[in-house]
């Protein structure tokens, strides 16, 4: 006669106890999971937004003003939207002075990325960076 003990096998407790703790730990990983997926996806916005300020340095070299719209640049859309689609790209003129002077380019999370800490992207033809949060640049 074989042992009993030995052929119980798994018990629903000891079952239970196992998916209690995978529980545990999906929801404490899962939420840092995503933020490190939105975290990696904010090098999308600053790369727009770089091309975006590249194509309108070359412009202002030739005709000495900025465009306000991202189609001048060569953009299809107006405002035109990052590789992946988490953000979109447009600009405009800043401060009191006009497109001849300076150009804010604003890069806007959108679907699941405008959850991020960070919001939204800004780069100016005068160098200035900035994002809704600190340290996101």
């Amino acid at each position: 006669m074989r042992n009993a003990r030995a052929a119980r096998g798994v018990t629903l407790i000891e079952l239970m106890v196992v998916v209690v703790i995978i529980g545990i730990l999906a929801s404490i990983g899962y939420p840092l999971y995503l933020d490190q997926v939105r975290k990696s996806r904010r090098a999308e916005a600053k790369s727009a937004l770089q091309e975006a300020m590249t194509r309108e340095e070359r412009l202002y070299t030739t005709t000495n003003t900025y465009a306000a719209s991202m189609t001048t640049l060569g953009y299809a859309n107006d405002p035109f939207t990052s590789s992946h689609g988490w953000y979109t790209v447009d600009g405009a003129a800043c401060g009191g002075g006009g497109l001849g002077e300076c150009v804010k380019l604003t890069a806007t999370a959108q679907k699941d990325q405008a959850k991020d800490s960070c919001g939204d992207f800004t780069l100016d033809s005068r160098g200035s960076r900035a994002a809704d949060a600190a340290g996101c640049w």
